[in-house]
């Protein structure tokens, strides 16, 4: 059998060749693997979930700034695709980056959609996203006493508020300088002499806010007491 004749270009040309090969191996060795918008950035239809409103909403907002007023770089942040959903039906979506995430929440949103309860709680829930998926800190739960609890436990925990609130004059566990607060306040109320009407609406409204007040203070010592114990229980 007669062998091949490889030829000293030949040779040249085969080791060229396979230095191309093991050149393309370490780049592909070296270079982390991008990825996509869907795992890394924050599409319009979280953000839409997190502050409770209709996609088309959040997505037309989106829109209108991008064409309207965003800069050259700031359309950077944003990337727009379809998706489809239900197995048919395709809609169009975008996904932000998390300086998209601040534009969003500076520029885009309105200075009165700003002021609103619904803005409060979704900027809690995006700002710990993008804590979790950019910067991958750990991100803390709100801590809200309700969170997470079944629906009798909720009950039995406002039963405690509600007794707690409204018994301690009654019973007797009433500390002195509340007792008297009220008997200034009502020392003040006797001497601004004013009708019954606008007497009992200033009361009404005192009561209200001292109330809530006293509401938020279970809380804070409820979840301060829940903190400590969930401690103790880690460093046992």
């Amino acid at each position: 059998m007669t062998g091949f004749e490889i030829k000293e270009n030949d040779v040249q040309k085969i080791i060229k060749c396979m230095e191309s090969v093991a050149d393309s191996l370490r780049i592909s060795e070296t270079t982390p693997a991008k990825r996509n918008d869907e795992e890394c950035n924050i599409s319009s239809m979280e953000i839409s979930q997190m502050f409770k409103c209709q996609h088309i909403k959040v997505f037309n907002m989106i829109t209108k700034f991008i064409t309207t007023e965003a800069t050259e770089d700031e359309k950077g942040e944003f990337r727009f695709a379809k998706r489809t959903y239900n197995r048919k039906r395709v809609h169009e979506i975008c996904y932000l980056s998390e300086r998209g995430c601040s534009i969003y929440l500076n520029r885009i949103c309105s200075a009165e959609f700003r002021k609103s309860k619904r803005f409060t709680e979704g900027l809690e829930k995006l700002e710990n996203e993008i804590k979790s998926r950019f910067r991958k800190e750990p991100v803390q739960s709100s801590g809200f006493l309700m969170d997470g609890r079944s629906r009798a436990e909720c009950r039995r925990i406002k039963e405690i508020f509600d007794r707690f609130i409204t018994g301690p004059g009654l019973e007797k566990r009433e500390i002195a300088e509340l007792t008297q607060r009220y008997q200034e306040f009502y020392e003040i109320m006797k001497n601004a002499q004013m009708q019954a009407r606008q007497s009992n609406a200033i009361e009404e409204a005192v009561y209200g806010v001292a109330i809530e007040a006293e509401m938020q203070g279970f809380i804070y010592g409820f979840k301060l007491y829940e903190e400590l114990v969930n401690r103790q229980l880690v460093v046992a």
